[in-house]
């Protein structure tokens, strides 16, 4: 049951690697971790609790796909594939 009071926040990361202004942005290290590592630790430390990622189902993205089921699942509530084009 829910109080009457509390409410449920959630985070949808939108999430590609074919960037063209910085490829792989997402996997950029910045400070000696992933920049998306970095915004998933920032999201958990507010009252967002669910984490929800939006990317493309292609080939270029698996790698991505694959470092955040290994190192984030945990945190991530659900991943969703869409279009390239139009992934919400």
């Amino acid at each position: 049951m829910v109080e009457d009071n509390f409410c449920y926040y959630g985070a949808i990361i939108t999430l590609r690697s074919d960037s063209n202004r910085l490829p792989g942005k997402a996997m950029t290290s910045v400070m000696g971790k992933p920049l998306i590592t970095r915004l998933i630790e920032n999201i958990l430390k507010t009252n967002i609790s669910n984490i929800y990622i939006a990317m493309p189902e292609d080939e270029e993205n698996k790698p991505l796909h694959n470092f955040l089921k290994k190192f984030h699942r945990n945190n991530i509530k659900d991943i969703f594939f869409g279009n390239k084009d139009n992934v919400l």
